[in-house]
């Protein structure tokens, strides 16, 4: 947050979400793969842990944990008329960091210990 720490967030960045801000940001060329031929930014499996009873509140709470909600066609070609495939309603899992009435945290493991 520009003006109150207090206010500042670490939250997931969607993946079609990722280029368009690194492209309007520093050297403006996106996400682009390093000199290892990787994305500098890699995916995530977006796998979120709740606390229960804590998550329970949250959805007896004002809002109901009531998450917004988006539409990501793919086209078939520029003239985005045709789909490439189903198109499905998603959420932003960022979202969820702003209604939960706890304290959410993120853990990154090496993908060297990681099973596919």
């Amino acid at each position: 947050h520009k003006t109150d720490p207090e206010k500042s967030l670490v939250i997931n960045v969607e993946y079609n979400q990722l280029d368009p801000l690194l492209s309007s940001q520093g050297d403006r060329k996106g996400d682009v793969a390093d000199n290892t031929g990787y994305s500098p930014y890699p995916g995530n499996a977006n796998n979120i842990v709740f606390e229960l009873s804590s998550y329970g509140r949250t959805l007896r709470g004002e809002d109901q944990g009531v998450v917004d909600e988006f539409v990501n066609p793919k086209y078939k070609d520029s003239s985005r008329t045709e789909f490439k495939k189903i198109c499905t309603i998603l959420t932003m899992d960022c979202a969820v960091y702003f209604f939960l009435e706890f304290v959410v945290g993120i853990l990154t493991i090496c993908d060297l210990h990681c099973i596919a």
